[in-house]
């Protein structure tokens, strides 16, 4: 609420408002990133491929080492990666990922209440023009074919220092763009 307070029994309120700057976040986030690189979660082993639980904040590359990627997961995404053991299990397993045949389920907090219940975004996917750095929906030549299917799992109201409505949900992407998720609920005003 504008004020500093040092104090660790201060109570908040739902009413107040907190402000944590970047740096302050990164200090925070530092020991986190540096604790989930060294730990691997194995969810299922087998003699070609392993699944493991690859938390946020480090990239796909840095967590698998010398394995080899079936997919990717964004860097600040955590969730189920599954990683080949050799070239053969590698190009067995990504052939799967482009028929189609797996089916990916992603939890996501947007904001504001997303409505109909259940639906699909249909967008191209390429490079901002305004921020490189950033991907967002594009008609442009080179944009990639992108398909998202959400399904609404709750609402909530008025949510805490936000002020903002927000909806959990399931998201279904039948592709596997960059950010596509992101992309496609901020393009619809949901970010």
């Amino acid at each position: 609420n504008g004020k500093i307070t040092k104090k660790p029994d201060f109570i908040v309120k739902d009413t107040d408002t907190i402000v944590v700057s970047s740096d302050q976040i990164s200090d925070f986030l530092r020991p986190l990133k540096k604790d989930s690189e060294k730990n691997q979660k194995i969810i299922f082993d087998s003699k070609g491929f392993f699944i493991a639980d690859k938390p946020p904040f480090v990239s796909t590359e840095e967590y698998i080492g010398d394995f080899l990627p079936v997919h990717r997961l964004d860097k600040n995404t955590s969730g189920v990666l599954v990683i080949a053991k050799n070239p053969v299990s590698q190009a067995l397993l990504q052939g799967q990922w482009k028929a189609r045949e797996v089916k990916k389920t992603y939890l996501a907090l947007v904001k504001g209440h997303l409505s109909p219940l259940k639906g699909a975004i249909e967008g191209g996917i390429a490079r901002s023009r305004r921020d490189r750095t950033k991907m967002s929906i594009s008609n442009a030549p080179k944009a990639r074919n992108a398909y998202t299917e959400y399904e609404v799992v709750k609402y909530f109201n008025r949510a805490s220092q936000l002020n903002s409505d927000l909806t959990l949900l399931k998201a279904f992407p039948a592709t596997g763009r960059t950010h596509q998720i992101r992309v496609h609920l901020a393009g619809i005003g949901h970010p």
